[in-house]
């Protein structure tokens, strides 16, 4: 698992380790759920992404753009977003993410 998707599961996202489960069943049905979870708001912040909603990408010096914010934190965002607003039922569809390719 690359750090970002790590960082997300721990401190940057849902605070796995904080759950304090010490049964080895326990912790692997709280980790297939936060899997589940986790796909989920990647699907949604690619939705975002796709409906403009997401943050815009920055420039490096040397042309090439990159995010502010993984796509991860984007679907958490746009998960607030839309739960506050009561207007959708958010669907498990990937859309590509066009702005850098």
């Amino acid at each position: 698992m690359a750090g970002t998707e790590f960082r997300d599961l721990k401190s940057g996202g849902w605070h796995w380790g904080d759950s304090r489960l010490r049964s080895p069943h326990h912790v692997a049905n709280l980790l297939i759920l936060l899997a589940i979870a986790y796909t989920w708001m990647v699907a949604l912040g690619s939705q975002a992404v796709a409906a403009g909603c997401a943050q815009p990408l920055v420039r490096r010096p040397n042309g090439t753009f990159r995010r502010l914010w993984s796509l991860f934190r984007e679907g958490l965002r746009y998960f607030a977003q839309v739960v506050q607003r009561h207007t959708v039922c958010l669907g498990f569809t990937f859309i590509p993410d066009t702005r850098l390719t």
